[in-house]
C-alpha cells in the first residue's frame, strides 16, 4: 500500500489526533529499507521512516517522495519538531533541513547531501557541541562556509559547493541565475559565482565565490532539485536574460524544463523588477518555441519578412516515429531544418539526419536545408528560398485541387 494511502487509511482509526506533515527526499539508487514504528499507547507516533545504502541521488519525475512522516497528537519527545513541508508547484515539496535530519538520521543524511551537513543539522541527529567541535579541531571535518561542514576528505565539487552555499544561506534561500541553469542541466560550464537569493530580513557576510542578493521569490518560482533549494527553470532563464547573460531559453524548451505559459505568468510575476525591459523581450524571441540559438534567429527572421503559417518543432508522424522539424507549415508539408555544428557534427547524428529527411521526403514533404552560416550571413537569401518554395507548393497544392 503506497505511504500516502496507509497515511489516509489510518487517519480515521485515531479520529483528530492525527496530522500528516511531508518530508520528501528524492528518489535514491541502491537497496530501500523501510522501517515502521507505532506507538500504540495513545496513539502518540507513527513514523514511516526510509533509509538507503549508499548511493548516487536520481532525480525522477514519477519518484519525486519517498519519506512520510505521520505525526499523532502530541508531539513525541523524540521528534519535538514536526516538518512544516507545504507543496509548490514544483518538482518537490520544500524541506526543513533540521527536521529532515531529525527524521533520516547522520548516515542517511550524509548520504543525501553529498557529505555536507550544517550545524544545527548534526545537533538534530543527536551530536553534540563538543562532538562536533572535536572532529572540525581534528580535521575529520572540513568547514567549507561557516557552519556548514564537509564530513569526507573528497575534492570540493560544484554539487559540494552549490548545497553547501544554499545551507548556508538559510532554509528561505534560493540559487539563482547561471548556478541554477547549471543545477537544471541547462548548461555544462560549472559556475564561478554561485547567485543565492536570501529574503529581505536575512543578512550574510561576504563569501568568496558567492554573490548574495536580498529580494523577495514568489513561491511559485522557487523550486528544489536534488535537495537544493533553487528558482524554477522559467524564473532561471528570464533572470539570466534580466543581467544580460545568455538565458538558455531555447534549452531549457528543447528538454520540455519550461514552456511557453509557464515564461509568461513567471515574466508577470517579476513585473517592476530591475532588467525586465530585457526579460520581456527574451520572452518575445522565445515565444516561438526555437530550441536552438539559430532557430531563434530564423524565427526573427521569417516574422520581420511577414511570412506566417508555420509553427516551429511540431510533432510529425513518421514511418520512423513522431519527429519534430525546426520550422514546418504543415498546411503545404514544407519542413525548414537548421543544421547547426551544436547537433549535426557527431557521425550518429549525421546518420540520424539522413534517415530524417528522407523519412519526411517518403512521407510527401519539401525539406529545405539552411545552415546556421546562411542565416547569419545572408539572411535575405534563405528568406527569397523559403518564400519561393511556399508559392510553388501552393499554386501545386490549387492546381491538384482542380
Amino acid at each position: 500500500m503506497p505511504a500516502a494511502w496507509a497515511g489516509w487509511w489510518l487517519r480515521p482509526a485515531v479520529g483528530r489526533l492525527w496530522s500528516a506533515t511531508w518530508c520528501l527526499p528524492s528518489a535514491v539508487s541502491g537497496r530501500l529499507n523501510w522501517e515502521q514504528g507505532l506507538s500504540a499507547s495513545g496513539g502518540r507516533i507513527c513514523l514511516l521512516r526510509v533509509q538507503w545504502a549508499a548511493g548516487n541521488i536520481v532525480e525522477k519525475p514519477a519518484w519525486r517522495s519517498l519519506c512520510r512522516v505521520v505525526h499523532i497528537g502530541n508531539r513525541h519527545p523524540q521528534f519535538p519538531a514536526v516538518p512544516r513541508w507545504r507543496p509548490t508547484p514544483g518538482s518537490t515539496h520544500p524541506m526543513d533541513p533540521v527536521p529532515f535530519a531529525k527524521v533520516l538520521g547522520l548516515e542517511s543524511l550524509l548520504a543525501g547531501q553529498n557529505g555536507v551537513i550544517r550545524r544545527d543539522q548534526a545537533l538534530a541527529t543527536g551530536m553534540t557541541k563538543t562532538r562536533i567541535d572535536d572532529l572540525v579541531r581534528r580535521r575529520k571535518w572540513t568547514a567549507v562556509l561557516p557552519r556548514v561542514y564537509l564530513t569526507c576528505p573528497t575534492p570540493i565539487s560544484t554539487k559540494i559547493r552549490l548545497r553547501a552555499c544554499w545551507l548556508w544561506a538559510g532554509d528561505q534561500s534560493v540559487i539563482a541565475e547561471s548556478a541554477a541553469a547549471w543545477l537544471w542541466g541547462l548548461v555544462s560550464e560549472p559556475p564561478r559565482i554561485i547567485t543565492v537569493i536570501v529574503p529581505l530580513a536575512y543578512r550574510r557576510a561576504p563569501q568568496p565565490g558567492i554573490r548574495v542578493v536580498r529580494g523577495i521569490v514568489h513561491p511559485r518560482d522557487a523550486d528544489f532539485q536534488d535537495w537544493i533549494g533553487v528558482t524554477t527553470v522559467a524564473r532561471t532563464c528570464l533572470d539570466l536574460a534580466r543581467v544580460g547573460l545568455p538565458d538558455n531559453l531555447e534549452t531549457a524548451l528543447r528538454l520540455r524544463r519550461a514552456n511557453v505559459p509557464k515564461l509568461e505568468l513567471s515574466l508577470e510575476r517579476g513585473r517592476g523588477r530591475r532588467g525586465q525591459v530585457r526579460a520581456r523581450q527574451a520572452f518575445g524571441e522565445a515565444s516561438t518555441n526555437p530550441w536552438s540559438v539559430a532557430e531563434r534567429k530564423a524565427h526573427q527572421q521569417l516574422i520581420a519578412a511577414g511570412i506566417t503559417g508555420w509553427t516551429a518543432n511540431p510533432p510529425v508522424r513518421l514511418t520512423i516515429g513522431v519527429r519534430h522539424p525546426d520550422i514546418a507549415m504543415e498546411e503545404i508539408k514544407l519542413a525548414i531544418e537548421i543544421d547547426g555544428r551544436e547537433f549535426h557534427t557527431k557521425k550518429e547524428n549525421f546518420e540520424d539526419d539522413h534517415v530524417r529527411r528522407k523519412a519526411f521526403v517518403r512521407a510527401g514533404w519539401t525539406v529545405l536545408e539552411f545552415t546556421v552560416r546562411e542565416i547569419t550571413d545572408d539572411p535575405d537569401l534563405m528568406i527569397e528560398i523559403i518564400k519561393e518554395t511556399e508559392a510553388r507548393l501552393r499554386r501545386q497544392q490549387r492546381s491538384d485541387i482542380g
